[in-house]
């Protein structure tokens, strides 16, 4: 299953939803905007797909990853 990490803020359950309509597909991750994604990079290889709005995403942070 996909994995998708969304840094933005919560919507009222928003990602909740939208994993509840879309069962098997894929599963949405909705991390709070004021969560610094450094701070996230241990959940970066189990991630797919990065959904990232807020701040430019850097080559450390890239890195971090690996």
């Amino acid at each position: 299953m996909l994995e998708i990490l969304l840094h933005y803020r919560e919507l009222n359950g928003w990602s909740a939803r939208v994993n509840d309509l879309t069962p098997g597909r894929f599963h949405l991750n909705c991390v709070s905007e004021n969560v610094d994604l450094l701070s996230l990079t241990d959940l970066w290889p189990q991630i797919d797909i990065l959904w990232h709005v807020l701040t430019p995403i850097t080559r450390h942070h890239i890195e971090a990853r690996e």
